[in-house]
């Protein structure tokens, strides 16, 4: 092809004031082509010797690149712009997801856990399905649910588990005899010691660590011994015989171990999340699909005690002969009885990170991200103020309400937040200071009153992001990093006296295992504070969600998304704002200020760690009937038209208006990213304002449109089926 010396001057010119011009769109581009069209035709209107130039042909593309070489790499620097401005960047992301879950068979999520049980789902056209996940597991046969879905339950303790680090693996899906592979992450967890529980006289403590279903107990001196447990321990105690008590979230026993060895006493619930003990009777919160705390005999008699908890149950502790039950999505804070009465009770705006009981049962110590006495929400962007808030043990009245990094109610301006942010951790000492461990800034304060903190900097010992501290009797802290898979032990001078290290330390893995390594660091960037005093954990609490309300962009009011399972489901946030999961960081550079520190390629390190976290467990037993009939209903309903098998999401964008026209929240030209359905039954409340506070509310108070699936023409008996069918997910 011959080209002319304007046409190459035309596009080098071009090209040039583009990069001057700093141009980061195709209009840009074009803009710039087009000046130097007018340019180089002026210049031939004027004389331009269109003919054969002088210099040869090598000498003029030597000059050429010379001139193009500053620009290109200009350009080249701003493609990301560019590919934001034009909506491109993530796109080749959405549709490997796209091609994912469109194809047939296909499998959702696309992540195998190491270390907790998982459910499938399966689309594929056929009749018998079965599941192999990578060279590691066995052969596992798929339910057939009806409508070419199927189901497979994983337990990794039962098929096989990956090895123990992140990787690709490749998954075989048989259909009929014949196998397809598809790429799954295989992620195994290292350990996660969290919170630390004291024995009655201090001179023994315990804590657990769920990914590897061990326990790990400390005797005077702060030595450590670890244990093996049951399936995924989540909580510990010490009675006042010495027995060691563990609650377990997938096994369903307590498991007890004392002088005379080891016994497992049944709770015959889905799964317990925390755990009291007090005399002879041991105190379970459990998360099924009717929470409640029970009682249970530590001698084998059969539970004694029931009582329901609205919400999902997160935490309890004794004093004073009483219990004290926290639950998220309503948040509250309860005083129940030994007997099983609810004595007292009160709304919180944001659920409990943690909370604590003063050593004279006086008080009961909550760690929140924000308090509003009348219960209100604020209207801040993501609003959080990090607090400590002090209630009477009795009548839960407040008594004090102390702000650790404290901002503004509208949040016009973000303050330089270095200290007290994101408390995680609560527990008192012999003597009435309370001990405060901060994963927003690797810190642990002892409190004493009014007085200034006494602030040990926990970061430059390994202890990155601690969740829990505890002083022994001995006045020996103990303080645990989950994320570095470390327990500190300090004297009382405060000085590093030995530490237990249950994972590989950082330079070990980035030897042995960089992408470990890099989820590691993502998960401290998720609890890590910005400058602000906000972290991604201030909202999606604990890596889930708080259920609260936050006023997004000052614009609507509504709860937080769970971050858990969303691995192959882009784009993110509730409009689709966000195509990958790295570019949730720009939330916390532009909003919140970014980090105190330099901390590397912060926003691929938090993609690496949320892509590892599997969806929460289902919360409800099995009724296969009744969950068919449920599915025929959903697609009877034309639910599956956007929550399509297997992921139970379309992964497309649809104008709120055309989906919810009668919504009382006005939402004129916004669009909705078609949320996945895994998990439903945990995420209340519901629907993109969360007006709906269940399932059921859904649908018969919520679709007078008949927008929202069609289901003004189902009888009560095909919507409650519908439901069963959604809490089985």
């Amino acid at each position: 092809m011959n080209v002319r010396g304007s046409d190459l001057a035309m596009l080098v010119l071009g090209l040039v004031i583009a990069a001057a011009a700093r141009a980061a769109s195709f209009a840009g581009l074009l803009g710039a082509l087009g000046v130097a069209f007018v340019l180089v035709n002026v210049a031939r209107v004027v004389g331009w010797p269109d003919r054969e130039p002088p210099l040869s042909r090598r000498a003029i593309a030597i000059l050429v690149a010379l001139i193009l070489v500053v620009p290109l790499r200009d350009l080249a620097g701003r493609a990301g712009d560019l590919a934001e401005t034009e909506g491109l960047s993530g796109l080749g992301e959405h549709l490997a997801d796209r091609r994912s879950l469109e194809a047939d068979p296909s499998l959702a999520p696309p992540l195998v856990p190491g270390d907790r049980p998982l459910t499938y789902f399966v689309h594929a056209t056929g009749e018998h399905v079965r599941v192999r996940l990578g060279p590691s597991t066995e052969w596992m046969e798929a339910e057939a649910l009806g409508h070419d879905v199927f189901r497979v339950d994983y337990d990794p303790a039962r098929d096989g588990a990956p090895p123990p680090r992140a990787h690709e693996t490749l998954a075989s899906i048989e259909v009929d005899g014949s196998a397809t592979t598809r790429t799954l992450l295989a992620s195994t967890p290292g350990p996660h010691p969290r919170w630390l529980h004291l024995s009655p006289d201090r001179t023994h403590a315990c804590v657990t660590s769920e990914e590897t279903d061990e326990v790990v107990t400390f005797g005077p001196g702060g030595e450590g011994a670890r244990t093996s447990t049951l399936d995924g321990p989540t909580d510990c105690a010490i009675d006042d015989a010495g027995a060691l008590l563990v609650a377990h979230r997938y096994a369903h026993q307590l498991l007890s171990i004392d002088g005379d060895g080891t016994r497992m006493i049944e709770l015959g619930s889905l799964g317990a999340l925390s755990l009291a003990v007090v005399g002879g009777h041991a105190f379970v919160v459990t998360d099924a699909e009717e929470a409640a705390l029970i009682r249970v005999g530590l001698l084998g008699e059969h539970e004694t005690a029931r009582v329901a908890l609205t919400g999902h149950p997160t935490f309890v502790v004794s004093g004073g002969g009483a219990l004290f039950v926290t639950t998220a999505g309503p948040a509250t804070l309860s005083r129940i009885s030994l007997e099983g009465t609810i004595d007292a009770s009160r709304a919180l705006v944001s659920p409990a990170v943690h909370l604590t009981v003063s050593p004279d049962a006086s008080e009961v110590v909550l760690a929140l991200t924000d308090f509003v006495e009348d219960g209100a929400p604020h209207l801040g962007n993501h609003y959080v103020e990090d607090r400590l808030a002090t209630f009477d043990a009795t009548t839960l009245a407040l008594r004090e309400d102390r702000p650790t990094a404290r901002r503004t109610p509208r949040q016009d301006h973000a303050g330089d937040v270095d200290r007290g942010a994101s408390p995680m951790g609560l527990s008192f000492t012999a003597r009435g200071t309370l001990l405060v461990a901060f994963a927003g800034t690797d810190e642990v304060w002892e409190l004493d009153g009014l007085a200034p903190p006494r602030i040990l900097d926990t970061a430059p010992h390994g202890l990155s992001a601690p969740f829990s501290a505890a002083e022994l009797e001995d006045g020996s802290i103990l303080v645990t990093s989950p994320s570095s898979g470390r327990i500190g032990t300090f004297g009382q001078d405060r000085a590093l006296r030995s530490s237990l290290a249950l994972a590989l330390p950082d330079r070990e893995l980035l030897r042995t295992d960089p992408d470990a390594l890099q989820v590691r660091f993502g998960e401290r960037a998720f609890f890590e504070a910005t400058r602000s005093g906000i972290s991604c954990q201030s909202c999606h609490l604990h890596g889930g969600t708080d259920g609260a309300f936050h006023n997004i962009g000052g614009r609507l009011a509504a709860p937080t998304l769970d971050v858990r399972g969303v691995i192959g489901t882009s784009p993110y946030l509730r409009d689709g704002t966000y195509p990958r999961l790295r570019d949730l960081y720009e939330v916390a550079v532009t909003e919140y200020r970014g980090y105190r520190e330099p901390g590397g390629d912060r926003a691929q390190n938090l993609e690496a760690w949320m892509r590892t976290l599997p969806p929460p467990p289902t919360l409800v037993a099995r009724a296969p009937e009744r969950e068919r009939r449920g599915l025929e209903v959903f697609v009877r309903a034309g639910c599956g038209d956007c929550h399509a098998a297997p992921a139970f999401t379309s992964l497309a964008l649809h104008p709120i208006e055309a989906v919810f026209p009668d919504a009382p929240t006005r939402a004129e030209g916004r669009v909705l990213d078609t949320p996945s359905l895994r998990s439903v039954a945990s995420s209340a409340p519901y629907l993109y304002d969360g007006r709906a506070t269940s399932l059921d509310a859904i649908f018969r108070d919520h679709n007078a449109s008949d927008r929202h699936g069609h289901t003004d023409a189902l009888s009560d008996e095909d919507l409650d089926l519908l439901i069963v069918f959604l809490r089985s997910l």
